[in-house]
């Protein structure tokens, strides 16, 4: 009778074990939005020549959306582009350099070999002779550095009047038409990336010093549908006011889940397998 009474309790104990290792936490205020969404607006002023998008498109990572009027800045960069690729006056003046050094070193082995062979005038002329190639090299190489700052510069102005997606998603909206003149402050289009959804609300001070990374966040829409969410970030500061801890949850998106959608959430905790210790 002892022994059927025992295991009772050990079987109760397994059970309040099961339970406590699946705690579950309502998350207050839950809400449903996509990560990653950008304004998008060009970084120079100028008039719409191009808009390469429509709502509702896909779009890649670098893909240009739309363009201002840039052949000024395009001529340009063609310009410094030439600049940078043109070797012709480094390279001749390293083959005087070469020539001058090797004019020296055989004037100085005659003199070796034979002494005053090469008079000392022709020999300082020698030695001015290097010291003018190199110093001509020195300024080719200088205005060589000077054309990639200069090309560097051209480019950066051109890309000013390109308008690329910052990565990939959907165009949601189109602000502007092409004519239509554009400034730092006036947004183009509107990209959100859709591959990820990420679920934030609130939990108590108390609550929330129980809930880690990577524990579950259940989300149920008011058809029933259930979707799990993975713990990514728990704020490391309560609200002010309500004292309360934002939490965020994130999983990748799939059709069925709308930003702003009534929402429940429940986080999970401690999930796994009932303390082994606790069993015995």
């Amino acid at each position: 009778m002892k022994t059927l009474i025992l295991a009772i309790v050990v079987l109760n104990c397994m059970v309040m074990t099961e339970v406590a290792a699946d705690e579950t936490i309502e998350l207050r205020q839950p809400l449903l939005r996509h990560p990653d969404r950008a304004e998008l607006g060009f970084p120079a002023s100028g008039r719409l020549r191009k808009i390469r998008f429509e709502e509702g498109k896909s779009v890649a990572l670098g893909e240009v959306l739309a363009e201002i009027e840039n052949d000024h800045e395009k001529a340009q960069l063609d310009l410094q582009t030439a600049k940078s690729l043109a070797d012709e006056p480094l390279q001749t003046a390293r083959v005087r350099v070469s020539a001058a050094k090797r004019a020296k070193e055989a004037a100085e082995d005659a003199n070796r070999k034979h002494a005053r062979t090469i008079p000392a005038q022709e020999t300082r002329r020698l030695e001015l002779d290097l010291e003018l190639a190199q110093a001509e090299l020195a300024e080719k190489e200088y205005e060589k550095r000077i054309a990639a700052l200069e090309l560097a510069v051209a480019k950066s102005t051109y890309e000013a009047t390109i308008l690329r997606a910052p990565f990939a998603g959907i165009v949601t909206r189109r602000y502007m038409s092409v004519g239509t003149t554009t400034d730092t402050t006036r947004p183009v289009a509107q990209i959100v990336d859709v591959s990820m959804m990420r679920v934030e609300g609130y939990l108590s001070l108390a609550d929330a010093k129980q809930v880690h990374v990577g524990d579950k966040i259940m989300v149920v829409q008011s058809n029933g549908r259930q979707t799990a969410f993975s713990v990514g970030f728990v704020d490391i500061g309560a609200q002010q006011v309500q004292k309360l801890i934002r939490v965020w949850g994130q999983a990748t998106s799939n059709v069925g889940l709308m930003e702003g959608e009534t929402i429940t959430a429940r986080v999970i905790t401690a999930q796994g397998e009932p303390n082994k210790e606790s069993k015995e």
